[in-house]
This record gives C-alpha cells, structure tokens and sequence, in this order.
C-alpha cells in the first residue's frame, strides 16, 4: 500500500469511527455507582421486632443525545430502630433525591470506597412525625471485581460510620459492630441503557 494511501485511510477512519460509535454510547443511559449494606440484628431469618438497616447509596450520571451529562444523587432507606415493630422508629423509603452537591453521596472510579454523608427529614411510619435521620457511612472494598449480573460489577466492603435518628424516640447505631449480621455489603458500578 502506498505511503499517500495508508495517510488518507487513516485520516478518513480518524473522521468516521467517532461518528459512527458517538450516537451508541449516548442513547439515555445511566451509568449508576453506589454502596449497599444490609445489617441484621440476629441474622437471617429476620424475626417480628428485630432491628436491622437496609442501605443503598447511589450517585448517577445519565447520557442523552445531544446533551450535556446530568448527575443526581439518591439513596433508599429501610430501617427499624430499637423498639422493635411498635414502638421503634420505622423509616422506609425507597427513592431518597440528593439535591445540591452530589458529593454528600460519592464512590471512587475503582470502587475502593463509597460514602455518604448527610441529614435528612424522613417519616417515622410507626409514629406518623418527621425526624431528622443523620448518616454517616463509608465502605472500604476489600475483593476484586465481580459480577452480581450482566450490567453490575461489585466489590466486596466492609463498612463502618453511623446512623443518627434524631427526636423523641432518638438513637445512635454504630458500624459495625451494631448488630449480629452484617451482610450484602459491597460498592457496585451499574450500567442501565
């Protein structure tokens, strides 16, 4: 091949290759990262009245044509506090929004660390009021990859920090050595396209 024709040839496919992988990789994805944690009070099977803490943090940036990234913070919180099933404090909520600053939930790009760090007012369903719940959690990954499905790769975490329920009925639970089980704790990258 001569020298003219192998320069125009690269020149060409410098040109036509970003076209052509551009529209494939911005079609309303988002790319998820994030940080869960499940702690038990006696482990599994979960009895009526235990205290445990189901956690998931994630921080999303979604792609779309023709636009610049977006990128939104958001976590889900289920919890039972001590008091058991009638008179702990009963947080269940599944789409918590983050707004402002994205870094009070934030994960590293090799998934080594996640953390979040923030109070938010959330409705105490057993007594019906709003308290303020403070949390302060980071997980330090400790495995290599691995893959929970298709789209999700994760590494295994141990996690510690804190969770403040302020008011009344107020408690602290430290991890963690909280409760006899902690489980399903890991940092996570998902892709959902």
């Amino acid at each position: 091949m001569s020298r003219r024709r192998f320069l125009l040839l690269l020149i060409l496919s410098a040109i036509f290759i970003p076209l052509a992988v551009a529209p494939v990789q911005a079609q309303g994805n988002v790319l998820r990262f994030g940080g869960r944690l499940v702690a038990l009070e006696h482990g599994r099977p979960l009895q009526t009245g235990d205290q445990y803490i189901d956690l998931v943090t994630a921080y999303d940036t979604s792609f779309k044509p023709g636009e610049d990234p977006t990128v939104n913070s958001h976590f889900a919180l289920r919890m039972l506090g001590p008091g058991g099933a009638t008179d702990g404090v009963l947080i269940a909520e599944n789409f918590i929004p983050m707004p402002g600053d994205p870094d009070w939930i934030a994960v590293s790009d090799d998934l080594g660390w996640a953390g979040i760090d923030t109070t938010v007012s959330l409705l105490d369903r057993n007594s019906g009021e709003m308290v303020d719940v403070e949390l302060h959690i980071y997980w330090w990954a400790y495995s290599s990859y691995f893959a929970r499905n298709p789209s999700t790769q994760a590494r295994q975490a141990t996690v510690e920090g804190s969770i403040t329920v302020h008011g009344p009925r107020g408690f602290t639970i430290e991890l963690p050595n909280a409760y006899g089980t902690v489980a399903d704790v890991f940092t996570f990258r998902q892709f959902e396209g």
